[in-house]
């Protein structure tokens, strides 16, 4: 009998070792529960935080791709008015060697005009004297006829 309340004390211990393993066990694996628990709220997160990084990223990337097409739509703006300008600097220069040619021309026809009003107020000089000459002639002519000297015809004309 005393072997069998032995073995029974045994048994008991046993089974309390046993029951004390088993909560013990459920223990651990309720805090693994939690602990999984709480790395699948994490992973949650995470994946969340993620999400928003990656459209944050997308939609950098899209403004980064509006901001590259208006660069490129002003770098195309700024090349036409650089090939403008360098037309109208042409432009300019022609105009001016046009001027040039112009101004060279108008001081020609200005040295001509000169010189024709020169041929001009000499001819009307002559034109005088020859008038003047023939004014003479005719008192002469006049004094002639009536028997005049010229000095007299002048001296009454």
């Amino acid at each position: 009998r005393a072997a069998h309340e032995q073995q029974a004390a045994a048994l008991r211990a046993s089974l309390e070792e046993a029951r004390d393993a088993a909560a013990a066990a459920a223990r651990e694996r309720a805090m693994a529960d939690r602990q999984l628990n709480e790395m699948g709220d994490t992973v949650t997160a995470s994946a969340a935080e993620a999400a928003r990084s990656a459209a944050a990223l997308q939609e950098s990337q899209r403004q980064l791709s509006a901001l590259e097409a208006e660069l490129s739509t002003a770098s195309s703006r700024l090349a036409e008015r650089d090939a403008a300008a360098a037309c109208h600097a042409a432009d300019v220069a022609s105009l001016r060697a046009s001027l040039g040619q112009v101004e060279a021309q108008l001081a020609q026809a200005r040295a001509r005009m000169a010189t024709l009003q020169g041929l001009l107020d000499g001819r009307k000089a002559q034109a005088k004297a020859a008038a003047a000459e023939a004014e003479e002639l005719r008192a002469a002519l006049e004094g002639l006829h009536s028997g005049q000297t010229p000095a007299r015809a002048r001296a009454r004309g």
